[in-house]
């Protein structure tokens, strides 16, 4: 999808007669952007439902990780409170106690608990580095590119919130630019093959500790 992207780019600024990108081509380019780490977001938040509780029943470290966010649960004061579903206003867990009754009635505590877990990692968006972290320490998995392309990952991230939050508008204006950030076809190249990587490291880091 993202190559289709790129390629209809290409078509398009060959009808441009070598100027540069008007605002719709860069629009464009900032689309893709945001495709890309949109995908990377359901990507990541389709392989938390399918695997992390597989993964708990293989690896001490991702079993900690369940016990720690029962534990805070548990512990929770009355203004902490979370929803277990807040799309459709399901169970609401105003502290500790309500959430033990909750789990021992459920008929099946341990399948109870185990969702509450995941669901509470999917609550949040998986477009920064601290989540992609996150994701890393809940599976208690080593994801190699975390480490080696940690600048190019924050980077990007810093590019997708500029475009998402920011409309890439320049808040000090420089004279004789435009007064939005120009994206180039080769950053945001290099942007989504960058995401590519991210979630096949995450893929392969779970399918090896599955396969085990």
């Amino acid at each position: 999808c993202i190559d289709e992207n790129l390629d209809t780019f290409d078509k398009m600024t060959s009808e441009t007669k070598g100027g540069k990108p008007g605002t719709h081509l860069q629009n464009f380019l900032r689309g893709t952007i945001l495709l890309s780490c949109a995908g990377l977001d359901a990507f990541l938040k389709q392989l938390i439902k399918d695997s992390l509780v597989k993964v708990k029943s293989k690896n001490d470290k991702c079993q900690s990780y369940f016990q720690k966010v029962v534990k805070k649960q548990i512990l929770s004061a009355q203004e902490n409170k979370y929803s277990l579903n807040k799309k459709n206003k399901e169970k609401s867990f105003t502290d500790g106690a309500t959430f033990i009754a909750e789990s021992l009635l459920s008929g099946n505590p341990q399948d109870f608990v185990e969702k509450y877990v995941v669901n509470r990692l999917l609550d949040d968006s998986k477009q920064s580095y601290g989540s992609l972290q996150e994701i890393s320490q809940a599976y208690g998995l080593v994801i190699p590119i975390l480490k080696t392309k940690e600048a190019e990952i924050r980077e990007l991230f810093k590019m997708r919130n500029e475009i998402s939050h920011e409309f890439d508008i320049r808040f000090q204006k420089t004279q004789g630019k435009r007064n939005r950030i120009e994206r180039s076809r080769t950053a945001i190249n290099l942007n989504a093959n960058l995401i590519y990587e991210i979630a096949d490291s995450f893929f392969q880091a779970v399918k090896s500790e599955l396969e085990k």
